[in-house]
């Protein structure tokens, strides 16, 4: 599990996940624990999707922002979603 915490300007979210894919201009990337630490700039228009251990999943709209991976985290700068 990965602790995804989500920081908009207007909220701040957090979860526990089992996987994320982020969509940059150079393609799309699942990211699941233990991924080496990178920094991604997030394509814009694309939608961000997690998953939870249950199966279940969520996506967010986003129009720009950026995302820094951890082996344990991820954090997710939004600067405006849909």
């Amino acid at each position: 599990m990965m602790k995804l915490t989500i920081i908009k300007p207007d909220q701040i979210l957090e979860h526990e996940i089992s996987w994320l894919e982020v969509i940059t201009d150079r393609g799309s990337f699942v990211i699941q624990p233990e991924h080496v630490p990178t920094v991604f700039v997030l394509k814009p228009k694309e939608p961000l999707t997690f998953g939870f251990a249950d199966g279940k999943q969520e996506s967010i709209a986003v129009l720009q922002g950026v995302v820094e991976i951890s082996r344990t985290a991820v954090l997710a700068l939004l600067g405006e979603t849909a």
